[in-house]
């Protein structure tokens, strides 16, 4: 959208400048103004002239944006995407070499911590990677074009523990409860997000599986 209105608005300034500078040749050459600059006597023509440079400007966007944008989109074709983090070293190092090899744009991206910013500790960068993407905050994946075609045939998954679920169902390690390990459960973890958390209370717990965290 921005791109469309940006193009109009600096039609209309072009025009704008144009017609400052007749109206400047036209204070200067006093009596041969109106020879100068042809208006024939049209004391509208300033407006008629703007309302033509935005009416054409409208009109180029129009029927030509979508033409004119091609070029931009088309360089980047079918482009290879990856999320991954050191939580899984191997797919991570492997995503790389795949993306530098592909024949056309890669996108990464890198999930990791800043420890001290965040409160965590210098050698939890891995296992606070493992977390993220086990709460599904940021969900391990490849979109690699060359396997095929097709979403399903492109888009791999592997990696993220319960994909048949929407959150991974594991254990709490001293009663062995069960429960969907969430986002939440994350953001206690890392000092910059325990501020927008507290524990909700009992009666908050009914219909929420009883193991999630409430933010305020």
């Amino acid at each position: 959208m921005w791109p469309s209105v940006l193009g109009v608005a600096m039609a209309l300034s072009v025009s704008l400048l144009y017609e400052r500078i007749e109206w400047g040749a036209a204070v200067a050459l006093g009596q041969g103004a109106e020879e100068f600059l042809g208006t024939q006597g049209d004391v509208w023509d300033t407006q008629s002239d703007m309302g033509m440079a935005l009416l054409g400007a409208v009109v180029a966007v129009m029927l030509l944006g979508r033409w004119h944008d091609r070029p931009f989109t088309s360089g980047h074709g079918s482009p290879y995407v990856a999320a991954v983090s050191i939580a899984n070293a191997p797919k991570l190092y492997k995503a790389m070499l795949d993306g530098l090899e592909y024949r056309g744009t890669a996108f990464f991206q890198c999930y990791t911590t800043c420890q001290p910013e965040h409160g965590v500790g210098d050698n939890m960068s891995a296992e606070q990677a493992k977390m993220v993407r086990d709460a599904r905050g940021v969900p391990e994946f490849v979109y690699n074009p060359r396997k095929g075609e097709a979403m399903q045939e492109a888009f791999d998954l592997k990696g993220n523990p319960s994909i048949d679920r929407d959150w991974w169902r594991t254990k709490y390690a001293s009663t062995g409860e069960a429960y969907n390990f969430g986002v939440a459960h994350w953001a206690l973890t890392e000092g910059r997000f325990r501020k927008h958390l507290k524990k909700a209370p009992q009666e908050d717990h009914r219909g929420r599986g009883g193991d999630t965290h409430a933010a305020r």
